[in-house]
């Protein structure tokens, strides 16, 4: 499948402990989402149309990283 062009499998040589994942067609992805408000950035509203994409494909793990007041 890289060979044809389907498929990628990134590496940095310089990573020690490197585990190679390959990214493409018929592969599987983890999906990881942040989610959350700050200071800077308070409006709920963005953060709700984000989980309702972590439900509709399903992301492997969600992480709430507000640090603003809800």
């Amino acid at each position: 499948m890289v060979a044809e062009g389907k498929a990628v499998i990134p590496c940095n040589k310089n990573h020690k402990n490197l585990v190679p994942i390959g990214i493409g067609k018929y592969l599987r992805t983890k999906i990881n989402a942040n989610i959350g408000t700050s200071g800077d950035f308070d409006k709920i509203e963005g953060e709700l149309k984000k989980i309702d994409m972590v439900i509709k494909y399903q992301s492997d793990t969600v992480m709430d990283l507000s640090t603003g007041e809800m």
